[in-house]
């Protein structure tokens, strides 16, 4: 698998571990890039060396999002590339699945 690391847009091999539910993907220079899910053609993760708030990296073919987390819901602070119809997709499989981010991202920081 191929990835971009969206901290240093390099490509670089993907290194899978533990299935779909944790996959794991590894960029040299910015280090793990934890993905939580896919839906839709795209990745929902965060990276290893992340920074509050909570938030989730989005990335698909066409372009890529952020979301942060202000403690009750996700909004929407940055995308490039994605049509209007597919951040409309991306916010409500992010809203139906909050609560799964927010645990993922704590689990994974030790919160």
């Amino acid at each position: 698998i191929h990835r971009v690391c969206r901290l240093c847009r390099n490509f670089f091999n993907s290194f899978i571990f533990g299935g779909i539910e944790n996959n794991i993907y590894i960029c040299r220079k910015t280090g793990n890039m934890p993905e939580i899910f896919r839906f839709f053609g795209y990745s929902f993760f965060f990276y290893s060396r992340e920074h509050e708030p909570v938030h989730v990296h989005v990335e698909g073919a066409d372009g890529f999002a952020k979301y942060e987390y202000n403690g009750e819901k996700f909004e929407l602070r940055e995308s490039r590339g994605i049509k209007t119809g597919d951040l409309k997709k991306i916010k409500f499989v992010i809203d139906d699945n909050a609560d799964i981010i927010v645990a993922r991202w704590n689990e994974y920081f030790n919160r």
